[in-house]
């Protein structure tokens, strides 16, 4: 079973048949044989491996000399403009203009999901003033016994209170883990986590 082996195993394996003499003549294990290049000449190989031959021909060729040309670049199918990618559907612009997945929008804000909105909409009902994710924390925890920074971002902040909220359905151990490193380290910040039982404790309908 043949396996490669490294440059230091080489050279140490080459160094020890040049101490013992083993190395030249007959002692050789490559004497009498031939090589990968003997009979040939440099020319012949390099044609062989040159142009149409070559195994990576045609890689780097663009636009409609390229392998896997289709009839040029898509369009926008919102607005209509040259795309940059053969496999996009829309542009930035457009891209940004609609719903993505459970992201809902509310104010001109993108949200995360419905359950921000309707506490959105229960703090403007109060006359509470709130602000959506405006500071990202830094905080160092450990994963798998390794230490790493971690970044955490509250979903709104009330100003009069001085006060974080996050809104959470469900609440992984992962998240619970980071979440008590974050709190450890920054105690004098004022964070709550509502859930749905406190949301439709506050008289917010989830449903």
């Amino acid at each position: 079973m043949s396996h490669k082996q490294s440059i230091k195993t080489r050279k140490k394996i080459s160094r020890t048949m040049k101490q013992k003499g083993i190395n030249k003549g007959k002692k050789n294990p490559m004497f009498g044989k031939k090589g990968y290049w003997a009979g040939k000449s440099r020319p012949d190989i390099s044609q062989k491996m040159s142009g149409d031959n070559h195994p990576r021909y045609n890689l780097n060729k663009l636009g409609a000399e390229a392998p896997n040309w289709k009839g040029g670049l898509p369009n926008c199918i919102n607005c209509g403009k040259k795309l940059k990618h053969p496999k996009s559907k829309r542009c930035n612009s457009c891209a940004n203009t609609i719903r993505h997945g459970r992201r809902c929008k509310y104010k001109n804000i993108w949200m995360r999901s419905s359950w921000e909105i309707k506490y959105a909409k229960y703090l403007d009902t109060k006359g509470i003033k709130w602000t959506y994710e405006p500071v990202r924390f830094h905080f160092m925890y450990y994963y798998n016994k390794k230490k790493k920074i971690g970044t955490y971002l509250p979903d709104f902040y009330l100003p009069e209170q001085d006060k974080y909220i996050e809104i959470k359905g469900y609440a992984n151990d992962r998240f619970k883990k980071r979440f008590s490193y974050f709190c450890k380290q920054n105690p004098e910040i004022k964070i709550e986590i509502l859930n749905q039982k406190k949301l439709e404790n506050l008289g917010i309908k989830l449903r």
